[in-house]
């Protein structure tokens, strides 16, 4: 699961039904919803195994989340904007590198280091 860089929505991914919800939190930390926001597909079976798993959000709001193929990103309002394609499952994944630019991935045996337009949100810097 990850917020929103704003804090005001908590997106929770479900591996076994293969897509992510999104949650409202409001400013007292209430939480309410849980409506579908979005699908990690493979309508025509190119991409391959995988379902959501490992999830992060950019800067700019957009989510990220492991799925059949690669890294499904998806924007605020849970347009599909593509597919970074890796050669296994990834597992996770994390920004990294002085200007979060940095997309390092675990892909089953593979260790991937992908330079990326919109950073990472700094969740865990201090």
């Amino acid at each position: 699961m990850c917020f929103s860089p704003d804090k005001s929505r908590l997106y929770v991914n479900d591996s076994e039904r293969q897509h992510i919800r999104v949650y409202e939190i409001d400013d007292a930390g209430a939480v309410s919803g849980g409506l579908l926001f979005a699908e990690t597909r493979d309508d025509d079976g190119t991409l391959g195994y995988g379902a959501p798993d490992g999830m992060k959000v950019d800067a700019m709001g957009n989510v990220w989340c492991g799925g059949p193929g690669g890294i499904h990103v998806f924007d605020a309002d849970a347009s599909l904007l593509g597919v970074i394609l890796t050669p296994r499952f990834p597992a996770n994944f994390c920004f990294g590198g002085d200007d979060m630019r940095d997309l390092l991935i675990t892909a089953g045996t593979t260790f991937l280091r992908l330079r990326v337009a919109s950073p990472g949100h700094p969740t865990f810097r201090p």
